[in-house]
């Protein structure tokens, strides 16, 4: 099938996360490899955050863990991965939201500014990413596995109609991405550091 560039979070701007953000780090610039996210993620679902700081770190973490899944989905559209494959991917990016949002609710009582606003618009992220994997990747995910060339005009407009339902993911991955300074300001703290989505789109891959 065609191929659909996801911008993504990560790709919209220099982001850093598993404790890399705060400008009390040296570096400002490091590769994350998938293991520190899994890690990061891990420590963030067990409630280890202490401070706006170390929580903005794991949600980070957690909403990458989520993209790169997301944006893993394209590549396998690209390829004209098996069905099987494409599949699987789902139920891992779907996995990834639900351990998202249960890691979020350990802290929804913390009183770290901004924290609240930053919990309702990480919710909609998550459900963004889930209407879309929902309605419109999985019926596509046949469609998806075989060339373009070989669509028909309804599985055309069913492709169409999936590019159209990614303007929301967009639209609500840039005010994430805003608002991600507005919390780190609030917080005392600064962003530093970038993320290679794409190399950590090609080690899921390689898996």
């Amino acid at each position: 099938m065609k191929k659909i560039y996801l911008a993504g979070l990560v790709a919209l701007l220099g982001l850093g996360s598993c404790g890399i953000l705060s400008t009390s780090q040296e570096s400002t610039e490091q590769s994350i490899e998938s293991e520190n996210i899994k890690e990061a993620v891990l420590s963030f679902g067990e409630g280890s955050a202490t401070d706006g700081n170390e929580y903005f770190n794991g949600l980070v973490a957690a909403i990458v863990a989520v993209d790169v899944k997301f944006g893993e989905l394209d590549r396998l559209d690209e390829m004209n991965a098996s069905e099987k494959k494409i599949y699987t991917c789902i139920v891992s990016t779907l996995k990834k939201i639900e351990e998202g949002r249960a890691a979020i609710r350990l802290y929804k009582d913390k009183p770290w500014p901004k924290r609240a606003e930053f919990h309702v618009l990480t919710l909609e992220w998550f459900a963004t990413v889930e209407n879309i994997v929902i309605r419109n990747i999985i019926p596509l995910a046949p469609v998806m596995s075989k060339p373009s060339k070989k669509m028909s005009n309804a599985e055309s407009r069913q492709y169409d109609a999936y590019l159209t339902a990614l303007e929301t993911y967009y639209e609500v991955d840039g005010r994430w991405v805003d608002f991600q300074y507005v919390f780190a300001a609030a917080n005392d703290f600064e962003i530093s550091g970038t993320i290679d989505e794409d190399a950590l789109i090609n080690e899921e891959l390689r898996k």
